[in-house]
């Protein structure tokens, strides 16, 4: 029988009466039990997010630096490769012989090298050189150290002063070197046209070789430091308060100094004397904050900051608890020594702005407490509404939610059913965090553009809509069966007949995509379905068209236009970086051939676990043969096809999916991969084969989201850097 759900009293049973002030205690116990329940929750949530901050906060700082070093080192290189290629030129090298020549015969005399016809002729081809590459002046040293040569002529005749040209002599023993700032002793122009002594300067330098390979002469492009080198060093930066600046082995500042005003207010440095922080501010620990009024021992006594004194030593570390600066403002930061040039690197932040979210947490909790019983009610509120919505969720239209069975770029993917159909459904739902006017766009594109699609290897759309609460989401054929990156990482390298089994497939689907003018741009293993359908085995589904990019018919060469680099740095093609407002359906064959070469060798075609440093490999470095990756011989057809996809021009790739799918069929494992091999594997491993998932996986590190806007701009820049000097 059916129990009742009245409860009856019981006949013996004792009814307890509490006075009202029993009542009282027991309320105010209550309230004390919650308010000690909260300072607990707020203590260890200060702890727990103080802890993700610090986490988050070092991983930023060492992106900054990364960039910012990344960015330097291109541009030192580059100073290296411009000045050897002056030298490179026959009047330049001419110019510099007849000037020795003319040394060795009359001596080093100042009035005949002023009015010799060499020097002369050597300004008339080097002034305009210097002009286009950015440089000030040039110095002509021969071997004893006495200048030869200059656009200016104070210079001319004068020995090199020991100390400043240390890098002279590193250049004699053959190494092209791009000096340190030091300040110059003859006088230069400043920003303004005002002839200083003691300005900072610094040279790029070559040794000159004669035809016997000797060396006869030194050549120095002179670089304004206050210019170039400093805005090298601003590439990144973390904040309002954020800097990045060099500094050499005594701790000098090397680089211009953000906080110049500040500096001059505090009195380390003034106009008068000194027109840059460049070399006039020592990294130093003040020893409390000067821009609150502390007043330190002199300069001369105080140590140096725990960066500088970590980084002269030779480490590269992140300190997030926090020092003193050279002003005495608490921040912390990232750096590295970099030996080769005899200098170190850092990127700092504010305290105060690096945990700032502390602060505010700190002032939600003190309100917390001020508004204990209105919280828990809201609490309890919020939870009752929470709950209601849940249940109401599991429903959407005529689909009922079964289990989430992972997520996407904006919205998580829930396993579903229609309710009429009992058909089994893939629902991807936008997250509420994703529910801007720009993610409902993107969201509504991928939907629109995918729909349009109807070729069996491409995903299916089904239905599209709004729930009650009004978040958007679309239903999509349900796959069971495993993304190729969960197949390499359960079963390894696969044979080279099922991959080009699988390529042909892909091929088949971006190439419908294309003919309407629809290039995919996530080409990646994640993206990719192997499944069963209709009893047909290693079927592939290529899903996720978030990225997509719609280049019309008429316009297939693209007309540039502002576009942000999007993608997943180890399928990015060059252009896809550097120029993504160009990019066609050749970046979705590069991408195929990084997801061949990912499916034959097991691993990526540029491995980092910095998505810059990928990006900059992607860009510059030869991808590496995979049958030297493996370490054993493959077919070189198929070799030759994926290395083709890997050009870096995409002139020199498949130019469209109809001719890579031509070259594939080409090979000689085509059609030896046949159904009867793949239901074998399929039974062997059906107990392992997953739901379809959309990144649920833990993966590499640099899989894991797409690039990011600020990311790519800090690339962009860098190499924008590189190529203007």
């Amino acid at each position: 029988m059916r129990k009742s759900t009245n409860l009856q009293p019981v006949s013996n049973a004792v009814t307890v009466s509490y006075p009202w002030g029993q009542f009282i205690i027991n309320k105010w116990l209550a309230l004390f039990a919650v308010g000690v329940i909260i300072t607990a929750v707020g203590w260890y949530t200060h702890r727990t997010v103080g802890m993700a901050i610090k986490e988050d906060l070092a991983e930023d700082l060492r992106a900054i630096l990364g960039a910012d070093v990344a960015a330097l080192r291109i541009w030192l290189e580059t100073q290296k490769r411009t000045v050897n290629a002056v030298i490179a030129e026959p009047e330049v090298r001419v110019g510099i012989s007849d000037l020795v020549e003319l040394v060795k015969k009359h001596g080093p005399d100042r009035e005949k090298l002023l009015a010799s016809n060499p020097l002369k002729d050597l300004r008339a081809t080097l002034a305009p050189l210097c002009r286009v590459h950015g440089y000030s002046d040039f110095l002509v040293i021969e071997p004893g150290g006495v200048n030869l040569g200059a656009l200016l002529d104070e210079p001319i005749g004068e020995r090199t002063v020991p100390g400043r040209s240390d890098f002279i002599f590193h250049v004699l023993s053959g190494e092209t070197v791009v000096s340190k700032p030091f300040l110059a002793m003859l006088r230069l122009a400043d920003e303004k046209g005002i002839l200083r002594t003691n300005y900072p300067t610094m040279f790029v330098a070559a040794p000159v070789r004669d035809k016997h390979r000797e060396i006869i002469a030194v050549l120095g492009l002179r670089i304004r430091p206050e210019k170039d080198f400093t805005r090298i060093l601003r590439v990144a930066r973390a904040g309002k308060s954020g800097e990045t600046y060099a500094f050499d082995a005594q701790g000098l500042m090397i680089s211009h100094s953000r906080f110049e005003e500040q500096l001059r207010k505090i009195g380390l440095f003034n106009d008068k004397d000194a027109p840059h922080s460049i070399l006039n501010v020592d990294i130093k620990d003040p020893g409390g904050n000067m821009l609150e009024g502390f007043r330190p021992l002199p300069r001369d006594h105080q140590p140096l900051t725990r960066m500088a004194e970590s980084a002269i030593s030779g480490l590269s570390e992140v300190d997030v608890n926090g020092y003193r600066d050279y002003r005495g403002v608490p921040v912390v930061g990232a750096w590295e020594w970099l030996d080769e040039y005899g200098f170190g690197v850092t990127t700092e932040e504010d305290v105060a702005e690096a945990f700032s979210p502390l602060r505010v947490l700190r002032y939600a909790f003190g309100v917390l407490f001020g508004l204990l019983l209105l919280t828990v009610l809201g609490v309890a509120v919020s939870t009752r509404i929470i709950y209601m919505q849940r249940h109401r969720m599991k429903r959407l239209g005529q689909y009922t939610l079964e289990r989430k069975i992972g997520r996407g770029g904006l919205g998580s993917v829930y396993k579903a059913s229609h309710t009429m159909l009992r058909r089994p459904t893939a629902l991807k739902l936008l997250r509420p965090e994703h529910s801007s006017e720009a993610d409902i766009a993107r969201f509504e594109r991928e939907v629109q553009f995918t729909s349009q699609l109807t070729h069996p290897n491409t995903i299916r759309i089904y239905d599209y809509g709004r729930t009650p609460e009004g978040l958007f989401y679309y239903a999509m054929e349900y796959l069971p069966g495993i993304n190729l990156w969960d197949l390499i990482e359960k079963y390894g390298p696969q044979p080279e007949a099922r991959i080009i089994h699988i390529l042909l497939q892909v091929c088949a689907s971006l190439e419908e995509a294309h003919h309407v003018g629809l290039i995919h741009r996530d080409i990646k293993p994640e993206n990719i379905i192997l499944c069963e359908r209709g009893g047909n085995y290693d079927v592939i589904k290529v899903l996720d068209f978030g990225l997509v990019r719609y280049v019309p018919e008429n316009n297939k060469k693209g007309v540039p236009r502002h576009e942000q680099a999007v993608g997943t740095p180890q399928y990015l093609a060059p252009e896809a970086i550097v120029t993504p407002d160009k990019t066609d359906e050749r970046t979705d064959l590069y991408a195929i051939g990084a997801v061949a070469y990912y499916l034959l060798t097991g691993s990526d075609v540029f491995q980092s676990k910095n998505p810059i440093e990928v990006c900059r490999k992607q860009i510059n470095d030869a991808p590496e043969p995979p049958s030297k990756r493996l370490e054993r011989p493959i077919s070189k057809d198929f070799e030759e096809v994926i290395l083709s996809c890997l050009e870096k021009e995409p002139e020199l790739r498949p130019q469209d999916a109809t001719k890579l799918t031509e070259v594939l069929k080409g090979c000689c494992d085509y059609g030896r991969w046949s159904q009867a091999e793949a239901a074998d594997l399929w039974e062997k491993h059906q107990k392992d084969v997953l739901d379809t998932n959309f990144l649920t996986e833990p993966l590499p590190q640099g899989h894991e989201s797409r690039v990011s806007v600020d990311l790519m701009e800090r690339i962009k820049r860098a190499e924008e850097s590189s190529s203007v000097l």
